[in-house]
């Protein structure tokens, strides 16, 4: 067996999840008393997640205020402008519209647009944003265009697209002999009720005349594809190229606008729709993110990029993404590319334990979860979802939190992957509570990982103006910093072991309120056979301690051995002590695991948890064999 790079000393046995219960039934009566609101699963999907690829490498940026995916993008004066999408909390367009300064790293909020919709389009034409089409339902095509003022923060009306679509692809070429910008519409899809039609439509928008004109129509009907302009010339790159029954394209087809002529160029290697992002840096096209198939069991969020040189007509390899995801926006400035928010699936693996915390305002007294996938279940008094996913599926969850006022609810998107087989596996805790304003650190644990093996992570809190405010380290797997303000975040996490990547999520969840209780204890114990051991549980709150073990399943609050390490128990309160006492077995057969005789494989995580009337803390306890 390989061991991972950190801890090379001692191998990973168990990890424990803590749960704390504490305090006594209070009720409250309030002259404003509010139902619950579902905090997550806004962050742990639909994200304002932003990177930049420049030198050869990504990196973290401010985060878009409003988390969102399907949503127009375009640039102009170092400025990358972000207009309506969906928030996956209410599945409903909006008509929010932000602006990102690249020079200062800095968001801000400007005046709406007058229509609310998702999968619009967006170019730049002589100093004038243009949203184009798009969907102001879940079916239904807009033909509508509405044209933004940078200088005076206003909105107007232009002439309707001839053609209703949405997902539409928007190039802008600049016309030599009219001198000005012609902005292009390439593809999309119309509907007929809640079909999407992919079209191969182009028609070209002038801003001077406020006129719209039909162009040679593309060689391939595709929708949400990636489109860029280099030397005048117009590339439409992957996309669908049918409804939502196939999968994605990876076609690649030029038009010159001068000829009015379509020509079909080299395919990109990976088939990607669902709106990747794309750029154009340096005269060469970027293509990064969404998914690779749709409507099958399982979905991926990509990760990849990939590069392609016109001038060549040739493809090659990025570096990949700090966090996959879907229906994301691409821009360039200064030869940068930006990729902003977009969908990140939250992802389980088969066999591993894992767990998820719902989080709300309001004080929640129960809470519930439908849709799970076999293999997991919910406790109703914690939120806190958790077990051992049976069988690889892609599962939309609808989550309810609710108090004598009402109740609240969300929707998530969990994805449970197979089991590699082969290559790194991360066995770690999938959610964690810390105190913001303290030191908080959390150990990405993997098996069968090689002492090459590298960690990423996307999506970790960042503070405007100053940056990361926690930091992955790429061998040992150690995220650590100080939070400075509460919230939920999702975090991608991927290790690289040679030609092999793994993926997982992380929910990490940070409270200042003084009345909820935080684990406190260390996260690593380390054990040796037929030696006693003790671990006194604590948390900064007064509270009931419980486990999630390492079958995924919650125990306590009464004494308990299950779940735990060979020899160990819980006394009911807030100590596991025992004699570790190993068992040797081999490994199942047809399983990935290298054959090890010293003691039972590690089942994931196991984990201490918290609780009391005021909400609920939990936080990992990893077991390592000296």
């Amino acid at each position: 067996m390989n061991d991972s790079p950190h801890l090379r000393r001692t191998r990973m046995r168990f990890c424990l999840a803590v749960i704390v219960f504490g305090g006594s039934l209070a009720v409250t009566f309030a002259a404003n008393a509010q139902a619950p609101v579902i905090t997550v699963p806004r962050d742990l999907n639909v994200v304002g997640t932003n990177e930049a690829f420049g030198s050869g490498a990504w990196t973290t940026k401010t985060s878009m205020p409003t988390a969102r995916d399907a949503f127009a993008i375009s640039q102009i004066n170092g400025k990358i402008y972000v207009a309506g999408g969906e928030l996956f909390n209410n599945n409903s367009p909006i008509d929010t519209f932000e602006v990102y300064d690249v020079a200062s790293d800095a968001w801000s909020t400007l005046a709406p647009m007058p229509t609310h919709r998702w999968f619009a389009g967006a170019g730049t034409a002589n100093g004038i944003i243009y949203v184009v089409g798009g969907q102001a339902s879940d079916s239904g095509a807009l033909h509508t265009v509405e044209a933004y003022d940078p200088s005076t923060d206003t909105w107007s009306t232009a002439a309707n697209m001839p053609t209703a679509r949405h997902s539409v692809g928007i190039a802008v070429v600049h016309d030599a002999n009219l001198n000005r910008d012609i902005l292009y519409a390439i593809g999309g899809a119309t509907n007929t009720g809640s079909v999407n039609v992919p079209v191969k439509t182009v028609e070209a928008f002038d801003p001077v005349t406020n006129t719209w004109t039909t162009k040679t129509s593309m060689l391939q009907e595709r929708w949400q594809p990636v489109v860029g302009v280099v030397n005048g010339k117009i590339y439409a790159i992957g996309g669908f190229d049918t409804t939502f029954s196939e999968a994605s394209d990876k076609t690649v087809e030029a038009f010159d606008p001068v000829t009015n002529t379509w020509t079909m160029k080299t395919s990109m290697p990976t088939a990607r729709g669902a709106h990747p992002a794309g750029g154009v840096a340096n005269n060469i096209i970027y293509v990064a993110g969404g998914i690779d198939q749709i409507n099958v069991d399982v979905e991926t969020s990509l990760t990849t990029v990939e590069a392609y040189d016109p001038a060549s007509d040739t493809w090659s390899a990025a570096p990949d993404m700090l966090s996959g995801r879907t229906t994301l926006g691409g821009a360039v400035v200064n030869n940068i590319l930006y990729a902003v928010g977009g969908f990140q699936v939250g992802a389980a693996t088969v066999g591993q334990p894992f767990i998820y915390q719902i989080t709300a305002t309001n004080h929640p007294t129960s809470y519930s979860a439908s849709g799970l996938p076999a293999g997991l279940s919910i406790d109703t008094a914690t939120g806190i979802i958790s077990g051992v996913p049976t069988t690889a599926v892609d599962s939309t969850l609808t989550l309810t939190a609710t108090n004598a006022d009402g109740t609240g609810s969300a929707l998530t998107r969990l994805t449970v992957h197979a089991a590699p087989p082969s290559g790194p596996l991360i066995i770690s805790s999938s959610s964690a509570t810390g105190r913001t304003g303290q030191p908080f650190s959390f150990r990405v644990v993997t098996k069968h990982a090689s002492r090459a093996a590298r960690f990423t992570a996307g999506g970790l809190p960042y503070r405007d103006g100053v940056g990361s405010e926690l930091t992955i380290d790429p061998v040992t797997g150690l995220i650590s910093g100080t939070p400075t303000s509460d919230g939920n975040f999702g975090v991608a996490l991927t290790v690289t072991d040679g030609s092999a990547k793994t993926h997982a999520t992380l929910q990490l969840t940070f409270i200042s309120d003084p009345t909820v209780p935080v684990v406190t204890s260390s996260s690593d114990a380390f054990l040796t056979p037929g030696t006693f051991f003790k671990r006194r549980l604590k948390a900064d709150v007064a509270g009931q301690f419980t486990y999630i073990g390492t079958d995924g399943l919650k125990h306590g609050p009464s004494a308990t051995c299950e779940g735990l390490p060979p020899g160990l128990c819980f006394d009911g309160v807030a100590t596991i002590s025992g004699t570790y006492n190993p068992i040797s077995v081999a490994a199942p057969a047809g399983s990935n695991m290298t054959p090890d005789t010293i003691t039972i494989r590690p089942r994931g995580f196991c984990q201490p948890t918290a609780t009391n009337i005021d909400g609920t803390g939990t936080a990992p306890l990893n077991f390592f064999e000296r």
